[in-house]
């Protein structure tokens, strides 16, 4: 081929008619000229852009260098430019003397008939001859087939070559003067001769020229634009992409201007868009979009709907907190649409519809269930809203018992009158007259009804749900036994009197006094007195010893019985009021501040708060046993003995625990056992420290106090309220408080204890109390 193109390059001259040996012998004299002169063109070439190589490697360093050193690169590039277009003028003009030549010894034409080819076969075959193909291995073994019984001329092969690749998604992309790539479209977009956005331009390119064109039509309908050109386009040669509000459109000129000429038919410029918004009454803003969708046909993006018929473009909003939807598109279908939506709110019956319904409660407080409706129907109400908070999340239910004993108030008081005692307030539950919080349910207690204003769609659920609350509650029969005994126990003995010499009586006299009456001076004491006129061997004296033995045995039993419903506290107190010293007061008297004293009532005893909770028996349980769980808080207020009696000093006990017991089991509360005990000695010098006659020369004092309590609990469990209740309180009649027989027995015990420590106090005067003997 190259000795080929040496002679077509050199020769100049034609053949002459001559004969056919002379033309043997002077073209075989050509070819071997030709050969010489081929080698020596090869070489020149070579040498010539390997120079032009070299100073465009050159070129490019000085002016990385300038560029480096912050010069002027201008005239750099220009040279690399220079260098770049003579290197492709010569590679090209080396090609095309190929192809010439090439041409020369080929037919004119080609039938191109290829029956289950390939396109690596089909470029190998028709344009192999003219470029270097780069052809990736996906497309070298796509499938092709020709059919043709025409010739088509040589010097139409490279632009058929490129529409039968266009018309497969294929483009051809020139890489140099002698080398091609070929490359699938959806995966270099960019591949294109140029990038245009004017109408006009797109006349200045060939029909199969493949461009980028930037589109712009109108904002408002850039998404219906998308859409429209999606649906319209040449999948395998046609892209569009959306980007802010312009349309980019990659594809051929004459594929450009066949989606701009279809887009001018079907949007013009006569069409007006609006917007509407429409408030629903009836239906949800998500339904009434679903109707839109049935009726007008619908495409989803982006959370926004797109329906779409007959060329009519509508988009609906759903607006779900107002109720309301939002259309937007042509003014016509917009008004289709409203149209349709008031026939349908029209020939619907409204669920939202408020209605009031009346409703007697039969075992429940309308109070209690007025607030627990009220926080079912706003979840009922607000569960199908988006974003939407309960109100009954708000409201919560409340039990409020007051289980606190009013303390002494010590301290200067702020009364403004010299006595004003607080009135009498009793251990008592919070008042049954309740506030509700509710809105659509108004309970009206004096006929235990509940008015309810509710939704109709609501309704039938609500009255289902009061057939399950509105049953007979599980009450408790809580029975209390409480003991309390206090003993006080007080020893006094020892010298009254001592006088000697001239200080005593000079009488000889003895005896034993004992006074127990109305004014008597020594009043419960017995005394022991001695007198001795003075003799040779000893001085005259009086003595006189005392001895009191008194005991306070105080014993408090109370039985008290009370019934309360399930998780319901109730509160029995036993308190006694007593009015209390508050000290001087300042009071106004005509126009003068006098002071004078103030008194408050406070409440002291015992106080006991108990919440009872039901627990049901599991399932399956034979014994059919209930338990009970106990939430008590109890209180012991205990006065001491003052030196003012309108100021007493009070002791209080708490005790506060949860415990489980089984339906009609006794709890015991116990342990609540204080003693105190204190000794007084007072001794004559010297004499009352002598072993064996020391208690004759001085005076002791003994006292004991203890207290000691015991409270029993014993739950039942009332789960029939008239039967229940009728039995328990036979059982309770027919076994009072203190005769029961275990009691009995306890007691006759007790009793016996006490007669075996009569003498108990009589032995701690004369030998001391038991550690010290």
């Amino acid at each position: 081929m190259i000795k080929r193109l040496l002679i077509l390059s050199v020769l100049s001259l034609a053949l002459q008619a001559q004969t056919i040996e002379a033309k043997r012998a002077e073209y075989a004299l050509q070819q071997e000229k030709s050969s010489d002169q081929g080698t020596a063109f090869l070489k020149d070439l070579n040498t010539e852009l390997a120079l032009l190589r070299k100073d465009l490697a050159a070129a490019y360093r000085e002016a990385a260098r300038a560029h480096s050193l912050g010069g002027d690169v201008k005239d750099w590039l220009d040279e690399v430019n220079h260098l770049r277009a003579d290197i492709a003028a010569l590679e090209e003009h080396f090609r095309r003397l190929n192809v010439e030549e090439a041409e020369r010894g080929e037919e004119g034409y080609g039938l191109w008939d290829q029956e289950e080819s390939t396109i690596g076969q089909l470029v190998m075959e028709y344009g192999a001859p003219d470029f270097l193909y780069v052809i990736p291995p996906e497309i070298m073994n796509q499938k092709i087939s020709l059919h043709s019984m025409i010739p088509i001329p040589r010097q139409s092969w490279n632009e058929l070559l490129e529409v039968i690749l266009s018309q497969n998604g294929v483009g051809v992309k020139q890489m140099g003067p002698m080398v091609r790539q070929l490359y699938q479209y959806k995966q270099d977009l960019m591949a294109v001769h140029d990038v245009i956005a004017s109408r006009k331009s797109l006349d200045v390119f060939p029909d199969h020229s493949r461009i980028l064109f930037v589109f712009t039509p109108k904002s408002e309908d850039i998404k219906s634009v998308f859409y429209f050109f999606e649906r319209f386009r040449d999948p395998k040669r046609t892209y569009v992409h959306q980007v802010g509000n312009k349309l980019a459109i990659a594809s051929t000129v004459d594929e450009v201007k066949k989606l701009l000429l279809l887009y001018d038919a079907v949007w013009e410029e006569g069409q007006q868009r609006t917007t509407k918004v429409i408030s629903l009454s009836k239906l949800s803003p998500q339904e009434m979009e679903k109707v839109l969708k049935a009726y007008f046909g619908a495409s989803t993006d982006m959370g926004r709907m797109t329906v779409a018929k007959g060329g009519a473009h509508l988009t609906v909003l759903p607006l779900n907190q107002e109720g309301s939807l939002a259309l937007v598109g042509m003014k016509d279908t917009v008004e289709r649409a409203e149209a349709l939506i008031k026939e349908l709110e029209e020939q619907i019956q409204d669920p939202m519809e408020m209605t009031v319904y009346w409703y007697t409660c039969r075992h429940s407080d309308p109070v209690d269930l007025a607030d627990v409706l009220e926080r079912v129907y706003s979840t009922l109400v607000h569960s199908s809203v988006e974003g939407a908070v309960a109100e009954a999340e708000k409201c919560a239910l409340k039990t409020d018992v007051d289980v606190r004993v009013t303390p002494p108030n010590f301290g200067i008081p702020t009364s403004p009158s010299a006595i004003s005692p607080e009135p009498v307030k009793p251990g008592r539950l919070a008042s049954q007259v309740q506030k509700s919080k509710s809105l659509n349910f108004i309970p009206y207690a004096k006929t235990g009804s509940i008015m309810m204003v509710v939704r109709r769609d609501t309704l039938p659920k609500l009255q289902e749900l009061l057939k399950k609350l509105d049953v007979p509650k599980k009450m408790v029969q809580i029975d209390v036994l409480i003991f309390e005994r206090k003993l006080n126990s007080k020893n006094n003995f020892g010298l009254n009197i001592l006088k000697m010499g001239s200080a005593a009586s000079q009488k000889h006299r003895g005896g034993l006094s004992y006074e127990d009456f109305s004014g008597a001076k020594n009043p419960g004491i017995l005394d022991f007195f001695l007198s001795r006129k003075a003799s040779s061997w000893f001085p005259a004296f009086d003595v006189a010893y005392s001895f009191l033995l008194s005991q306070e045995d105080i014993r408090v039993n109370a039985a008290p019985t009370i019934t309360t419903i399930n998780q319901t506290p109730a509160k029995i107190a036993i308190v006694e009021e007593i009015s209390i010293n508050n000290g001087a007061a300042p009071v106004e008297s005509n126009g003068v501040t006098v002071f004078e004293k103030s008194f408050t009532r406070n409440q002291f005893g015992i106080t006991l708060v108990i919440t009872p909770t039901v627990h049901e028996p599991e399932l399956g349980d034979e014994d059919d046993k209930r338990y009970v769980t106990l939430e008590t808080n109890i209180t012991f207020d205990n006065p001491q003995e003052s030196s003012r009696e309108d100021q007493p000093n009070v002791d209080r006990s708490n005790i506060e625990n949860q415990v489980r017991v089984l339906d009609g089991e006794t709890l015991i509360l116990g342990g609540i056992r204080r003693k105190t005990s204190e000794d007084t000695n007072e001794k004559l010098p010297f004499l009352g420290e002598i072993p064996g006659i020391a208690k004759l020369f001085g005076t002791s004092r003994m006292t004991d106090k203890m207290r000691e309590l015991f409270v029993f609990i014993t739950p039942h469990v009332i789960v029939h309220p008239g039967e229940d209740a009728k039995k328990l309180r036979e059982e309770a009649l027919k076994k009072r408080a203190g005769d029961i027989p275990e009691f009995l027995q306890r007691l006759k015990e007790a009793q016996d204890k006490q007669k075996s420590t009569k003498l108990e106090n009589s032995f701690d005067v004369i030998f001391g109390r038991k550690h010290e003997r």
